[in-house]
């Protein structure tokens, strides 16, 4: 972040102080409301400099920074406030799906894990699913289209459900051929091998994260 101001024309500055702080809330991935408070941080600058950037700040979080200007005689001006928010970012990773049982014989129970909200709120996860044999790409590198491309019949990956952020279960049966957010979550194929990662969207930035099931 870098912030500017024009020289006081009724004050001749020696030096510039400036100060920052912030104090965050976020929900973390168990969805429990966490604060984050910031100290404030102080920098001195000498009178000659009107323009300076502030370093290593937190994804998505409102700053107040003040700027005065000080005389020799260590008198100063009302000080000039601005608050800032910075971008959001990709979430922190998260622990990976993981295999909870075998249903009937036929659907996996599979635990979903949630993205912490530090970086900025979560608007939706996909849950997706790419036999083993498909997976010459990393995860990541599937666009959305990508994965809604294979015909229900077809062999390939796919979307097996989207949840809004407050509605991802913690607990997923996988291959229940119910429909979540708009898409069939289809049948697992017998004595194939298939991975799973959930990817949690922030606006655009995204983090995926993936782990592999047996069927």
């Amino acid at each position: 972040m870098t912030i500017s101001w024009k020289q006081p024309t009724k004050l001749n500055p020696v030096r510039y102080k400036i100060t920052y702080g912030a104090y965050k809330e976020f929900y973390d991935s168990n969805g429990v409301l966490q604060e984050l408070p910031f100290w404030k941080n102080t920098i001195f600058l000498f009178a000659n400099r009107t323009e300076h950037t502030i370093e290593n700040l937190m994804p998505f979080t409102s700053y107040q920074v003040n700027v005065t200007a000080i005389t020799a005689d260590e008198s100063f001006k009302p000080t000039a406030k601005i608050t800032v928010t910075t971008a959001m970012a990709a979430p922190k990773p998260m622990v990976k799906p993981d295999f909870l049982q075998t249903i009937n014989g036929t659907i996996f129970a599979v635990l979903l894990p949630q993205a912490s909200e530090e970086h900025g709120p979560i608007s939706h996860y996909y849950v997706a699913v790419i036999p083993e044999d498909e997976t010459s790409k990393n995860p990541d590198e599937f666009t959305i289209e990508e994965l809604s491309a294979t015909p229900l019949e077809g062999n390939g990956p796919y979307i097996a459900g989207k949840f809004p952020r407050r509605s991802m279960p913690h607990m997923f049966n996988l291959g229940d051929q119910k429909m979540y957010g708009g898409y069939i979550n289809r049948p697992l194929r017998q004595n194939e091998s298939y991975k799973i990662f959930v990817r949690a969207v922030v606006d655009n930035p995204f983090k995926v994260f993936e782990n592999i099931i047996n069927y």
